[in-house]
């Protein structure tokens, strides 16, 4: 018995809807997500963040040909290796900034 091929209109029409709604599904979603992103406050910078700000433009003058990992895992190594003491004043800024942000929610 000879196969009878599908007709490709009928498939692809029925396709292109299935695409259109999950086209608009994925729209409204999106749409929902930066409405909540808007509104929700941003959090505030960690210790390690405000270190990574300090020392980053120093790594990379002294390493110009660096790509981006490359920078951010010498920035966890020295990170790993600062003592507590060493990391207090990041951790003050850290503190800093999450009380102004406590106060501007209010």
């Amino acid at each position: 018995m000879p196969r009878r091929q599908k007709s490709s209109s009928s498939s692809s029409s029925s396709s292109s809807s299935v695409e259109r709604v999950t086209k608009e599904k994925t729209k409204e979603k999106t749409k929902k997500t930066k409405e909540l992103v808007q509104v929700r406050p941003k959090r505030t910078k960690s210790s390690y963040l405000f270190f990574c700000d300090q020392r980053r433009p120093v790594i990379r003058k002294e390493n110009p040909e660096w790509k981006l990992p490359e920078v951010s895992k010498e920035l966890g190594k020295q990170w790993k290796l600062l003592t507590d003491e060493m990391k207090e004043p990041f951790k003050k800024l850290a503190e800093s900034a999450k009380e102004s942000a406590k106060e501007s929610a209010k």
